[in-house]
Protein backbone atom coordinates (compact mmCIF):
# COMPACT_ATOMS: atom_id res chain seq x y z
CA UNK A 1 0.00 0.00 0.00
CA UNK A 2 2.07 3.08 -1.38
CA UNK A 3 1.04 6.84 -0.10
CA UNK A 4 2.32 9.51 -2.55
CA UNK A 5 2.66 12.19 0.18
CA UNK A 6 2.08 15.08 -2.19
CA UNK A 7 -1.94 13.74 -1.09
CA UNK A 8 -0.77 13.06 2.28
CA UNK A 9 -2.72 14.77 4.37
CA UNK A 10 -6.33 13.21 2.44
CA UNK A 11 -4.96 9.88 2.85
CA UNK A 12 -3.75 9.84 5.60
CA UNK A 13 -6.96 10.72 7.14
CA UNK A 14 -8.64 7.97 5.27
CA UNK A 15 -6.08 5.39 6.08
CA UNK A 16 -6.84 6.77 10.09
CA UNK A 17 -10.56 5.79 9.49
CA UNK A 18 -9.75 1.96 8.22
CA UNK A 19 -7.73 1.17 11.14
CA UNK A 20 -9.85 3.21 13.27
CA UNK A 21 -11.90 -0.34 14.48
CA UNK A 22 -8.55 -2.14 15.29
CA UNK A 23 -6.93 0.68 17.40
CA UNK A 24 -10.22 0.64 19.25
CA UNK A 25 -10.34 -2.56 20.01
CA UNK A 26 -6.82 -3.17 20.78
CA UNK A 27 -7.21 -0.25 23.39
CA UNK A 28 -10.28 -2.37 24.84
CA UNK A 29 -8.49 -6.08 25.14
CA UNK A 30 -6.04 -5.29 28.20
CA UNK A 31 -4.43 -8.50 28.08
CA UNK A 32 -3.25 -7.70 24.54
CA UNK A 33 0.78 -7.25 25.68
CA UNK A 34 4.20 -8.05 23.69
CA UNK A 35 6.69 -9.95 25.93
CA UNK A 36 10.46 -9.92 25.09
CA UNK A 37 13.49 -11.08 26.33
CA UNK A 38 17.49 -10.12 24.92
CA UNK A 39 17.43 -9.66 21.47
CA UNK A 40 14.35 -12.09 20.57
CA UNK A 41 11.99 -10.07 18.76
CA UNK A 42 8.47 -11.04 20.19
CA UNK A 43 6.06 -12.96 17.98
CA UNK A 44 9.10 -13.72 15.60
CA UNK A 45 8.87 -10.63 14.16
CA UNK A 46 12.26 -9.92 12.58
CA UNK A 47 12.33 -6.25 10.25
CA UNK A 48 14.36 -3.45 10.20
CA UNK A 49 13.29 -0.65 12.37
CA UNK A 50 12.75 2.87 10.48
CA UNK A 51 13.56 6.20 11.35
CA UNK A 52 10.26 7.09 13.22
CA UNK A 53 9.26 5.23 16.38
CA UNK A 54 9.20 5.66 20.13
CA UNK A 55 10.73 4.25 23.15
CA UNK A 56 8.91 3.29 26.24
CA UNK A 57 9.83 1.60 29.31
CA UNK A 58 8.55 -1.06 29.93
CA UNK A 59 4.96 -2.10 31.80
CA UNK A 60 5.66 -5.02 33.73
CA UNK A 61 8.43 -7.85 34.39
CA UNK A 62 8.45 -11.66 34.50
CA UNK A 63 10.40 -13.53 36.82
CA UNK A 64 10.83 -16.74 37.79
CA UNK A 65 10.55 -17.94 41.32
CA UNK A 66 12.02 -21.45 42.77
CA UNK A 67 11.30 -23.13 46.02
CA UNK A 68 12.68 -26.14 47.69
CA UNK A 69 12.87 -27.89 50.38
CA UNK A 70 15.39 -30.44 51.06
CA UNK A 71 13.61 -31.61 54.61
CA UNK A 72 15.04 -35.68 54.92
CA UNK A 73 11.49 -36.78 55.30
CA UNK A 74 9.23 -37.07 52.49
CA UNK A 75 6.16 -36.57 53.97
CA UNK A 76 7.60 -33.51 55.95
CA UNK A 77 8.67 -31.69 52.64
CA UNK A 78 5.46 -32.41 50.94
CA UNK A 79 3.67 -30.23 53.94
CA UNK A 80 6.43 -27.34 54.07
CA UNK A 81 5.96 -26.88 50.28
CA UNK A 82 2.58 -27.28 50.14
CA UNK A 83 1.94 -24.36 52.73
CA UNK A 84 5.05 -22.44 51.22
CA UNK A 85 2.66 -22.35 47.84
CA UNK A 86 -0.35 -21.14 49.51
CA UNK A 87 1.53 -18.98 51.46
CA UNK A 88 3.19 -17.29 48.31
CA UNK A 89 -0.39 -17.25 46.61
CA UNK A 90 -1.98 -15.41 49.43
CA UNK A 91 0.91 -12.73 50.00
CA UNK A 92 1.08 -11.98 46.08
CA UNK A 93 -2.99 -12.08 45.50
CA UNK A 94 -2.83 -9.43 48.28
CA UNK A 95 0.08 -7.38 47.21
CA UNK A 96 -0.95 -4.99 44.18
CA UNK A 97 1.49 -4.70 41.32
CA UNK A 98 2.17 -8.61 41.61
CA UNK A 99 0.73 -11.79 39.87
CA UNK A 100 1.66 -15.19 39.70
CA UNK A 101 1.31 -17.56 37.39
CA UNK A 102 2.45 -20.94 36.73
CA UNK A 103 3.47 -22.75 33.76
CA UNK A 104 6.87 -21.70 31.80
CA UNK A 105 8.36 -18.12 31.88
CA UNK A 106 8.82 -18.70 28.16
CA UNK A 107 5.37 -19.35 27.31
CA UNK A 108 2.21 -21.48 28.47
CA UNK A 109 1.66 -19.93 31.26
CA UNK A 110 -1.18 -21.21 33.79
CA UNK A 111 -3.34 -18.95 36.16
CA UNK A 112 -2.63 -19.16 39.46
CA UNK A 113 -6.39 -20.16 40.38
CA UNK A 114 -6.50 -23.12 38.46
CA UNK A 115 -3.32 -24.75 40.14
CA UNK A 116 -2.75 -27.13 42.79
CA UNK A 117 0.76 -27.92 44.16
CA UNK A 118 0.76 -31.08 43.17
CA UNK A 119 0.07 -30.23 39.53
CA UNK A 120 3.95 -28.47 39.74
CA UNK A 121 5.60 -30.06 42.06
CA UNK A 122 8.81 -32.00 40.72
CA UNK A 123 11.68 -34.02 42.95
CA UNK A 124 15.07 -34.06 42.04
CA UNK A 125 16.88 -37.12 44.42
CA UNK A 126 16.31 -35.41 47.95
CA UNK A 127 15.07 -32.46 46.74
CA UNK A 128 11.69 -31.36 46.32
CA UNK A 129 10.80 -28.03 44.24
CA UNK A 130 8.19 -25.74 42.04
CA UNK A 131 8.40 -23.02 39.89
CA UNK A 132 6.49 -19.92 39.41
CA UNK A 133 6.31 -17.05 37.45
CA UNK A 134 6.25 -13.51 39.22
CA UNK A 135 4.69 -10.60 37.28
CA UNK A 136 5.88 -7.00 38.95
CA UNK A 137 4.34 -4.12 37.70
CA UNK A 138 6.77 -0.98 37.23
CA UNK A 139 6.94 2.26 38.87
CA UNK A 140 7.65 5.14 38.37
CA UNK A 141 11.10 6.03 37.89
CA UNK A 142 12.05 3.29 39.34
CA UNK A 143 15.40 1.11 37.43
CA UNK A 144 15.29 -2.29 36.94
CA UNK A 145 17.65 -3.77 39.17
CA UNK A 146 14.80 -1.97 41.80
CA UNK A 147 12.21 -4.53 40.11
CA UNK A 148 14.49 -7.32 40.78
CA UNK A 149 15.39 -6.54 44.04
CA UNK A 150 11.63 -6.15 44.82
CA UNK A 151 11.21 -9.42 43.70
CA UNK A 152 13.61 -10.87 45.57
CA UNK A 153 12.85 -9.61 48.93
CA UNK A 154 8.76 -10.40 48.17
CA UNK A 155 10.90 -13.94 47.38
CA UNK A 156 12.32 -13.85 50.72
CA UNK A 157 10.02 -12.75 53.12
CA UNK A 158 6.07 -14.01 51.78
CA UNK A 159 6.40 -16.97 54.61
CA UNK A 160 8.40 -20.28 53.81
CA UNK A 161 7.59 -23.29 55.73
CA UNK A 162 10.19 -25.56 57.84
CA UNK A 163 13.34 -25.71 55.77
CA UNK A 164 11.67 -24.66 52.39
CA UNK A 165 13.34 -21.48 50.86
CA UNK A 166 12.39 -19.80 47.64
CA UNK A 167 14.66 -17.58 45.03
CA UNK A 168 14.66 -15.53 42.15
CA UNK A 169 15.56 -17.28 39.02
CA UNK A 170 17.99 -16.18 36.73
CA UNK A 171 15.59 -15.15 33.80
CA UNK A 172 14.13 -12.12 33.47
CA UNK A 173 11.34 -10.95 30.48
CA UNK A 174 9.77 -7.04 30.18
CA UNK A 175 6.36 -6.90 28.73
CA UNK A 176 4.21 -3.76 27.37
CA UNK A 177 0.08 -3.53 27.26
CA UNK A 178 -1.89 -2.19 24.78
CA UNK A 179 1.09 -2.12 22.17
CA UNK A 180 -1.42 -1.88 19.52
CA UNK A 181 -2.88 1.65 21.23
CA UNK A 182 0.50 3.16 20.16
CA UNK A 183 -0.86 3.36 16.32
CA UNK A 184 -1.97 6.49 16.09
CA UNK A 185 1.24 8.25 17.36
CA UNK A 186 2.96 6.73 15.07
CA UNK A 187 0.90 7.22 12.52
CA UNK A 188 0.99 11.17 13.00
CA UNK A 189 5.13 10.97 13.65
CA UNK A 190 5.21 8.71 10.08
CA UNK A 191 3.05 11.72 8.06
CA UNK A 192 4.87 14.57 9.82
CA UNK A 193 8.10 13.11 8.55
CA UNK A 194 6.60 12.79 5.24
CA UNK A 195 5.56 15.41 4.70
CA UNK A 196 8.68 17.23 5.92
CA UNK A 197 10.82 15.42 3.42
CA UNK A 198 7.94 16.46 0.42
CA UNK A 199 8.75 19.78 0.84
CA UNK A 200 12.43 18.88 0.87
CA UNK A 201 12.75 17.39 -1.85
CA UNK A 202 10.08 18.94 -3.99
CA UNK A 203 10.66 17.97 -7.03
CA UNK A 204 10.31 14.38 -6.24
CA UNK A 205 7.52 12.17 -5.29
CA UNK A 206 7.87 10.82 -1.48
CA UNK A 207 5.91 7.59 -1.34
CA UNK A 208 5.07 5.94 1.92
CA UNK A 209 4.51 1.87 2.20
CA UNK A 210 3.68 -0.65 5.04
CA UNK A 211 0.96 1.61 6.94
CA UNK A 212 -1.02 -1.00 7.11
CA UNK A 213 1.36 -3.05 9.53
CA UNK A 214 0.96 -4.04 12.63
CA UNK A 215 3.32 -2.02 15.37
CA UNK A 216 6.17 -4.10 16.07
CA UNK A 217 8.25 -3.84 19.93
CA UNK A 218 11.70 -4.62 19.80
CA UNK A 219 13.94 -4.48 23.09
CA UNK A 220 16.15 -1.51 23.45
CA UNK A 221 17.57 -1.36 26.75
CA UNK A 222 17.04 -4.06 29.70
CA UNK A 223 13.84 -2.06 30.97
CA UNK A 224 12.35 -0.13 27.69
CA UNK A 225 11.18 -1.02 24.38
CA UNK A 226 11.27 0.71 20.67
CA UNK A 227 7.59 0.82 19.27
CA UNK A 228 7.81 0.79 15.46
CA UNK A 229 5.39 0.58 12.22
CA UNK A 230 7.71 -1.18 9.65
CA UNK A 231 6.79 1.15 6.95
CA UNK A 232 8.95 2.09 3.76
CA UNK A 233 9.66 5.60 2.79
CA UNK A 234 11.32 6.20 -1.14
CA UNK A 235 12.11 9.25 -3.35
CA UNK A 236 11.15 8.81 -6.79
CA UNK A 237 11.69 11.53 -9.88
CA UNK A 238 8.07 12.82 -10.26
CA UNK A 239 5.99 11.46 -13.42
CA UNK A 240 5.02 13.74 -16.22
CA UNK A 241 1.27 13.97 -15.65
Amino acid sequence: MKRIVSFLTSIFGITALCIAPNIAKAQADGAEQIIVTGMRISEGRDSVQPFISRRVTADFVWVQVICQSGSVNLVERTRELTQTFQNLVTKAAATPGLKLSGGDIDDGRIPIETLRYSEIASRQGAIDRFDLVLSLDTRPGEPFDGVVSRATEFARTFGVVGRSECRIGNEQKIGLRGVQGHRDSLLAAIAADAAAQQDRFKSQEVEVSGLEARVVAIPATAFEMDLYIPYKMSIRTRRER
